[in-house]
């Protein structure tokens, strides 16, 4: 996990290394009521979760991005504006966490 400052915003990276989404999946991840037929047995749930953190995100006038390739992890991004003094014009981490093992 990454937090960057970029531009008028901050950036959240997300990234693993796990088996990866097919891009036909990725695009139905926002559509209501959805869950994947490959995560049904990891955990229960509604498949509203990234539908509603989508809407939070966009209400704040940000983005949410799915980056995935099947075998190789996937990577999620948001981006939220910052006003203000807060905004600058440079790229930078603030902020790294490495999984422990």
């Amino acid at each position: 996990m990454t937090l960057w400052r970029r531009g008028a915003g901050m950036r959240l990276t997300v990234e693993d290394q796990g088996a990866g989404i097919a891009p036909e999946d990725v695009k139905r991840l926002f559509q209501p009521f959805t869950r994947l037929e490959g995560t049904r047995h990891m955990a229960s749930g509604t498949g509203l979760g990234l539908v509603s953190v989508q809407k939070i995100i966009h209400a704040h006038g940000g983005d949410l991005e799915i980056f995935s390739r099947p075998g190789h992890g996937t990577i999620i991004e948001i981006f939220l504006k910052m006003s203000g003094e807060a905004a600058i014009t440079e790229s930078s981490p603030l902020h790294e966490a490495k999984e422990s093992t």
